[in-house]
């Protein structure tokens, strides 16, 4: 009796661990790129006159690198909807102080010009930082954005995670249904710490 009682209870027992086990997460892998000739600023311009307009540019060609070596077709990844498909990165405009601090600068609508892709202005208290959206146009993820330069300066663009101890920027694409997509970069001439400097001259 007691050795069937233990057979029963054995069997409750992984009946129990495998019906009740628990359930996967159905999160999607993300696919990781590192490159850094996506971003770039027009001309690589460094010196502009007051209230001129610099020009941010994002180019991200559909076929792509993972960082183990595989090569990925992007749109493979996000159904590749023309004008809908896109890739996005959080950027942030700075300005170096006369006492050499360093603060962002909230930006208004009526300060940006959107020649190509479109941005979302998010200026919470500390953020101040503007989303790039780059649409898929068949071949590329491309976005072009210009921002007025109302006073002069020395100047920076870079990560509005920068001083999160984050020296990249990081473009975010995919689809939920298939992978999501994460492509580290660095704007084109920037230095080490991924600022790309700038004055504004009055």
């Amino acid at each position: 009796m007691k050795l069937l009682s233990s057979v029963i209870a054995l069997g409750i027992s992984l009946c129990a661990s495998l019906c009740c086990s628990e359930p996967e997460d159905n999160f999607p892998e993300t696919l990781n790129i590192e490159n850094n000739s996506i971003i770039s600023i027009e001309n690589n311009q460094t010196e502009f006159p007051l209230n001129s307009t610099i020009y941010i540019n994002t180019t991200i060609e559909n076929q792509q690198t993972l960082v183990n070596g595989n090569t990925i077709v992007l749109s493979n990844f996000d159904y590749g909807e023309i004008n809908q498909s896109h890739y996005n990165t959080a950027l942030s405009l700075y300005k170096i102080t006369d006492f050499g601090t360093v603060v962002k600068i909230p930006l208004l609508p009526e300060n940006i010009e959107i020649l190509e892709g479109d941005i979302i202005l998010n200026n919470d208290e500390g953020s101040q930082d503007i989303s790039f959206i780059s649409y898929y146009n068949g071949m590329q993820y491309k976005s072009k954005i210009g921002i007025q330069l109302q006073e002069a300066g020395s100047y920076f663009i870079a990560s509005s995670q920068l001083y999160n101890n984050e020296n990249y920027c990081y473009l975010n694409g995919g689809d939920f249904n298939i992978n999501y997509i994460q492509i580290k970069s660095k704007i084109i001439e920037s230095n080490l710490e991924g600022k790309y400097l700038f004055t504004v001259t009055p």
